[in-house]
């Protein structure tokens, strides 16, 4: 074993994954030390090869670069698959029979970030798994060896997977308009559309890590502005959006409204419940009373699980759950491993819309009109999140209120809800509140603002 330790700051240590500002806590010698830190790890589990997968940002292919010789210099065999959205990694798990993977990735957050994302045993790699890789590193306790480096382009059979899922009708001639986001999406997306029914329109149609048409993250309403004034341009029945590396999905229709995750997942669920009735549908303490009272309706039971893509995954094997999903646009199907692969399910919702062309125009006269702040970021100005948390944790128990504490605090009312929660890859805390009256809302809001103002927050609604 090798002596000398390398020091990755706690900053870029996230709850799911490594992710960090380049050259500020993240560079390509901290890239290196990691592939070596994780390849000790792998190796320890008898585990002996590993996918590399990256996305467009700029520093990504030096990233890979680096994390790769890490890999190889403690004697993982390493199959390269090039630029591909994340879903391609997952993909390659199964068909290249790996159980390891790494992409590089800081997904949605903006052009100046980067980071990883790991798999092993083909499961998350997370939160304490994350803590003995740091602290490998900076112990130096690595794993010496000579592995060997292979590339491999799965992306033609990648695409064929998706097409076979498709079950076309005489429906499936949709108009759509397609935005990789400049992602790396857009690596397959071209001969994924060449290979679909009915006419496709791309925008922002090229990889640039600068994103320079609009901010990697479809979930926010803003950046889906360029999708909805091209949908409603073009008289196009459909819009879909991704992140930076493929695992979020955003939905607008031809009226060009955008749908949430927790709203596009009550769609996903309709035919599944049909097939399996009172089965688990999974979302986030973040997702609208919406969906838990549209799945309840539908025969299933909703539960409200921790935020992160690890976490949800881990819940849906532990429970056997079919479908989970999140109001971000991460999706995840059993069928698919549990993975959240945004073409995957952008497939999901085309054949949903193949069968019924009606099918978001009927989910949206079913959502009812909510007075929702959206999430609402609060910088933490250096206090301690847990601190804030444990705080209004005791107010509600010493006004015995009945809340839910399993990721931040969600608090439901008549017709609504509230929560206050840390986010897993940034330092604020996220707030959402809503509620079908006004005064409710309000309410809710000002009691929001009275504990995080007792906290030494801001909070400007």
């Amino acid at each position: 074993m090798s002596q000398e330790g390398h020091i990755l700051s706690r900053k870029i240590i996230k709850s799911c994954d490594i992710r960090g500002i380049i050259d500020e806590n993240l560079n390509s010698m901290d890239a290196f030390y990691i592939g070596r830190s994780f390849a000790s790890l792998l190796k320890e589990k008898h585990q002996h090869k590993c996918v590399v997968g990256r996305d467009g940002r700029l520093s990504s292919k030096d990233f890979s670069k680096q994390l790769i010789k890490g890999l190889t210099d403690s004697g993982i065999h390493v199959i390269d698959i090039g630029l591909v959205p994340v879903g391609i990694v997952y993909f390659s798990l199964s068909f290249l029979d790996i159980s390891a993977a790494v992409m590089v990735t800081a997904s949605h957050n903006p052009a100046e970030y980067n980071g990883f994302k790991f798999i092993s045993n083909k499961q998350p790699f997370h939160g304490d798994d994350l803590i003995q890789l740091e602290s490998i590193c900076r112990e130096g306790a690595f794993i010496d060896g000579q592995g060997r480096l292979e590339t491999q382009d799965v992306r033609a059979a990648y695409v064929s997977s998706l097409h076979a899922l498709l079950d076309k009708t005489e429906h499936s001639g949709l108009k759509v308009v397609w935005d990789p986001g400049n992602g790396a999406v857009f690596s397959v997306i071209t001969p994924f559309t060449e290979g679909l029914p009915g006419r496709h329109v791309l925008i922002c149609a090229e990889v640039d890590g600068r994103f320079p048409h609009h901010h990697p993250d479809p979930s926010v309403e803003k950046n889906v502005r360029m999708l909805k004034d091209a949908v409603l341009d073009q008289g196009a029945d459909l819009g879909l959006s991704f992140d930076g590396d493929g695992d979020r999905l955003a939905v607008v229709d031809g009226l060009g409204r955008l749908y949430y995750g927790d709203q596009l997942l009550v769609l996903l669920a309709q035919k599944l419940l049909e097939k399996h009735p009172m089965a688990v549908i999974m979302s986030e303490v973040k997702a609208s009373r919406f969906f838990v009272d549209e799945i309840e309706r539908l025969g299933g039971r909703a539960l409200l699980w921790k935020v992160g893509h690890t976490n949800q995954k881990e819940k849906m094997q532990e429970m056997g759950i079919l479908l989970a999903g999140e109001t971000s646009g991460h999706f995840y199907f059993k069928e698919n491993g549990n993975y959240d692969d945004a073409l995957f399910t952008a497939v999901k919702v085309l054949q949903i819309l193949y069968s019924d062309p009606d099918a978001l125009l009927n989910l949206d006269q079913r959502i009812p009109i909510y007075y929702d702040s959206a999430e609402i970021r609060v910088k933490l100005q250096d206090k301690k999140p847990d601190m804030i948390l444990n705080g209004i944790k005791r107010y509600l128990e010493r006004t015995e209120s009945e809340f839910l504490d399993v990721d931040g605090i969600r608090k439901e009312s008549s017709h609504g809800f509230w929560i206050i929660r840390k986010s897993n890859t940034e330092p604020h805390l996220t707030v959402r509140c809503e509620d079908q009256s006004k005064e409710g809302y309000e309410e809710s809001l000002r009691l929001i603002k009275k504990l995080l103002l007792e906290a030494g927050l801001q909070f400007n609604p």
